[in-house]
């Protein structure tokens, strides 16, 4: 049941997020083609504040409209608030108290709509903030927007503060506005005592120290390739040495390898013992002409015979000379092949007569006569392992 429950819900908010991004793709048509809508106007602000280039002057305007309609239609609406609300937080345009305000009327709207009911900013929070997080990753102003949808809506301050992480690295925490509403939300609404450079300070010691062990594995990777070739040039020495005290080598000083060569030949061998092993293909296998025989089965067909090993194969082995002839087997000795051939013609004409006397149809599929082969009960336990 679990499992069903599971699977019902994603169904349900994968369609929510189709929804959502139609919706988006299609707003500034709609709200062209219908300026007076308050539901077009609303999403068309959306899309002009959060997706670039961030025209915040033009959505300021259309937040205001859609304000003053709420204002008069009545009631509040929280798809209208939570947008407002994030819009000022983005802009820092207005006091704690007037935030907190918004918020609150937006938590009191949605608790209007039912307990079961959906949030009406959900669909928002998918098609636009989150949708222009995923669409524009380089954009720092579409991450941070995320986050402040996050704090506000979600109440998801963990994964808030990473999108705000993620909008600071992308301004190299030069951002004041950004890096403003990075610690706002950790004072005042996580109640941590710590600051947003903080937590940038910290992640750039932590890629410095994983860049600096990295440096160290590959210096100390070097220093190993250094020691084996100190060691391999040593050996040669060595062995050179030997062989001119033994008097097997007839000139001093020798060639010894280049650097290059020896540092090549070590790289070589540590790729062979790390790499995976390929597949190699099977090596060619020539069978021996001595231990083979060409035979003939009664019936005019050819195959071949080993002697050896009493294995027989309609195909040619593979021999090392081509074309080389093999001696003759059974089926081939005596002009038994000619004869059998003479007799299966006259057994023929024969059926042929026979038919004609008895006005009866040729039966061409009669019995092949007993081939020489068959006679010789040695040559026939050949032909069995066939």
């Amino acid at each position: 049941m679990q499992a069903v429950w599971r699977g019902k819900k994603m169904v349900e908010q994968f369609r929510l997020i189709i929804k959502a991004k139609n919706i988006m793709r299609t707003c500034e048509d709609e709200y062209m083609s219908d300026p007076t809508s308050i539901a077009k106007t609303c999403n068309y602000m959306l899309y002009v504040h959060l997706f670039p280039p961030h025209d915040l002057d033009r959505a300021r305007k259309l937040y205001t409209k859609a304000m003053e309609k709420m204002q008069q239609r009545g009631p509040d609406h929280s798809f209208i608030l939570y947008s407002f609300l994030i819009f000022l937080t983005a802009t820092q345009e207005e006091d704690d108290s007037v935030l907190y305000e918004l918020h609150r009327r937006a938590k009191i709207a949605d608790q209007a709509r039912g307990k079961h009911a959906r949030s009406a900013f959900e669909l928002a929070d998918i098609g636009f903030y989150r949708m222009a997080a995923v669409m524009h990753p380089e954009d720092a102003m579409c991450q941070m927007n995320y986050a402040i949808s996050l704090q506000w809506y979600r109440n998801d301050y963990k994964q808030s503060e990473e999108f705000y992480k993620k909008a600071a690295r992308l301004t190299m925490g030069r951002n004041p506005l950004i890096m403003t509403n990075y610690n706002w939300m950790l004072k005042n609404l996580m109640g941590a005592d710590r600051f947003g450079e903080d937590a940038l300070h910290q992640e750039s010691k932590e890629q410095a120290e994983q860049a600096m062990h990295e440096w160290n594995d590959k210096v100390k990777q070097e220093a190993e390739i250094e020691q084996d070739i100190e060691h391999a040039a040593a050996l040669c020495i060595q062995y050179r040495f030997r062989l001119k005290r033994q008097g097997l080598l007839r000139y001093w000083p020798f060639e010894i390898p280049s650097y290059r060569d020896i540092k090549m030949n070590l790289l070589l061998k540590k790729k062979k013992l790390h790499a995976i092993e390929e597949e190699l293909p099977p090596p060619v296998v020539y069978e021996d002409p001595t231990n083979w025989e060409l035979c003939n089965d009664g019936h005019s067909n050819q195959y071949y015979y080993n002697s050896t090993t009493g294995t027989s194969s309609w195909e040619r082995p593979l021999f090392q000379i081509e074309g080389i002839e093999l001696e003759l087997g059974p089926g081939w000795e005596d002009g038994s092949v000619s004869l059998c051939c003479v007799f299966c013609i006259s057994q023929f004409l024969l059926s042929c007569l026979l038919s004609q006397h008895r006005k009866m149809p040729v039966n061409l599929c009669f019995i092949p006569p007993i081939s020489h082969t068959e006679r010789n009960p040695r040559r026939r336990r050949r032909l069995g392992s066939h």
